[in-house]
């Protein structure tokens, strides 16, 4: 074992630098095991159903944990499946 982990980690989806309009965002998880050495995955996190613009925006990926942030840009948007049921982050442990 490396070391612990016990921390909140958020998850959000940011449309041109602001929160995109999607349920559970951003995505608070709790996190409590133990990691080891190298490469760790704590959780999944799924975006869905995206039915807004496509064109014009800049999407991206932000986790954080305390002060430390990681930024990753979409290159592919989710699938528009029902403009009813609306987009929706979802997070399931590994």
């Amino acid at each position: 074992m490396a070391c612990h982990l016990r921390a909140v980690l958020s998850f959000a989806v940011l449309e041109n630098g602001h929160l995109a309009t999607v349920r559970e965002n951003p995505l608070s998880y709790r996190v409590h095991r133990d990691l080891g050495h190298g490469k760790t995955v704590l959780f999944d996190v799924w975006w869905s159903n995206w039915c807004g613009s496509r064109r014009g925006s800049r999407f991206t990926a932000r986790v954080s944990l305390g002060h430390s942030r990681a930024v990753s840009r979409y290159p592919l948007l989710p699938v528009c499946l029902s403009r009813v049921s609306g987009s929706r982050l979802t997070a399931r442990s590994q």
